[in-house]
C-alpha cells in the first residue's frame, strides 16, 4: 500500500471517530441538560410541599398565642410553639414591658392591661424576631 493512502484512511477513520465522539457528547450535553430540567422541577415541587406541610402542622397547632384572663388587670400570653417576642404595637399596658420575651412551647408571662375595659381593643399584635405581626384576640374576662 502506498503511504499516502494509508495516511488518507487514517485520517478518515480519526475524522469519523472525532463524529461519532462529537455526536455522543451533544447526545449527553441534551440529556445533561434534561435531567438539571426534571431535578430542578423535582426541588420546586418538593419545597412547595414542604411549605403547605408547614402551614398545615401550624394550623393543626391552633393560635400561635392565647391569652386568657386571671385576675384584676393582670393576663396571661402562652405560646404554643417556641418564639421570640420584640414588641407589642398595641398600647394598652399598664407596665414597660422588657422585650425580646422569649417563650417556649406551653410557656406563658403574665402582664397588666389597662383596668378600662371600655378602652381596651379587640386584639393584640405582637411582633415576633422574624418580622411577623401576631394578632391575639382578647377574650372576655369570664372566657
Amino acid at each position: 500500500m502506498n503511504v499516502d493512502l494509508i495516511a488518507a484512511l487514517v485520517s478518515a477513520v480519526a475524522a469519523a471517530v472525532s463524529v461519532v465522539f462529537a455526536g455522543v457528547s451533544w447526545w449527553d450535553a441534551s440529556h445533561s441538560k434534561r435531567a438539571k430540567l426534571e431535578a430542578e422541577a423535582a426541588r420546586d415541587a418538593a419545597l412547595r410541599t414542604a411549605s403547605a406541610l408547614e402551614a398545615l402542622a401550624a394550623e393543626s397547632r391552633g393560635p400561635l398565642l392565647t391569652l386568657t384572663y386571671r385576675s384584676g388587670s393582670e393576663w396571661l400570653l402562652q405560646a404554643s410553639a417556641p418564639l421570640s417576642i420584640t414588641g407589642l404595637e398595641t398600647k394598652v399596658v399598664t407596665e414597660d414591658l422588657e422585650f425580646p420575651i422569649v417563650l417556649e412551647a406551653g410557656q406563658s408571662v403574665a402582664f397588666p392591661l389597662l383596668s378600662d375595659w371600655s378602652g381596651l381593643p379587640p386584639e393584640l399584635v405582637f411582633t415576633l424576631d422574624d418580622g411577623r405581626r401576631v394578632r391575639v384576640p382578647i377574650p372576655p374576662r369570664d372566657a
